[in-house]
């Protein structure tokens, strides 16, 4: 053989090398395409579990002997509060819009079709004189994110 027919075979071996190595790289980026499809699957269930757990802590408070007198009084003004129980509702209102901003900045639920979601959250809050109250006050400045801000002061015009 000569010299010629030598680098020829040495070229065609290494481009026979060079596409199998191509198509081992692109065999594991399509396995970890599905891994991290997968993951964030699984991550957005997480997410959704722990958000419900959280909005059930929020719920159980509610019931809980030494809140339930001031959650019953939420629909009459602030001013009727003393200072103990302005704290506990309005810390409770904070908890409640933590928990919603939480949600927002992760991305769940934030297409158009979703707002119900957020609108439900919301209304929870504002369907009473101290969570209007609360939300002139401190709440609407406390939501970071336009979109929610934007669906509070729709749900707070409309009631």
């Amino acid at each position: 053989m000569d010299t010629d027919s030598i680098a020829v075979i040495a070229q065609l071996l290494t481009g026979l090398a060079t596409l199998i190595v191509a198509s081992v790289l692109i065999w594991q980026m399509v396995l970890q395409r599905k891994f991290l499809e997968t993951a964030h699957t699984d991550n957005e269930q997480s997410l959704t579990f722990e958000s419900l757990g959280l909005t059930d802590k929020l719920l159980a408070v509610r019931m809980e002997e030494d809140f339930s007198n001031v959650w019953s009084k939420r629909h009459s003004t602030e001013k009727n509060l003393n200072e103990v129980e302005f704290e506990k509702l309005n810390n409770y209102y904070l908890r409640w819009c933590t928990v919603m901003q939480t949600e927002w900045r992760m991305g769940r639920l934030t297409k158009e079709a979703d707002m119900f979601y957020y609108k439900r959250k919301l209304w929870a809050m504002l369907n009473s004189i101290c969570g209007r109250e609360f939300y002139v006050r401190e709440g609407r400045d406390f939501l970071r994110f336009e979109g929610l801000r934007e669906l509070g002061d729709e749900l707070y015009e409309e009631l």
